[in-house]
């Protein structure tokens, strides 16, 4: 799953440049530290109590929000190559 949040947030980074914009990767930081800071290095949240089902639910949350943001700027850039 990271792979996949990591791909994408590479293609939201490109496209938005396609578009002459800078793209922000905090918010694929701080999802990451917040679904797994606390099973690296054994700090945060104890490992044996984490509900697996919350982090999965957070997870495709957010890599349906990073789907969604793909397909907005790929309809932009298609618009902008129709204009």
């Amino acid at each position: 799953m990271l792979t996949v949040m990591s791909d994408q947030d590479n293609t939201i980074r490109t496209l938005s440049r396609i578009l002459g914009r800078e793209h922000n990767d905090q918010h694929l930081h701080d999802m990451h530290n917040t679904l797994f800071g606390g099973l690296i290095g054994g700090s945060g949240i104890d490992r044996e109590g984490m509900d697996l089902s919350v982090i999965s639910s957070q997870i495709t949350t957010f890599v349906h929000e990073q789907n969604q943001q793909v397909q907005t700027l790929v309809e932009e850039i298609r618009k902008n190559l129709r204009d």
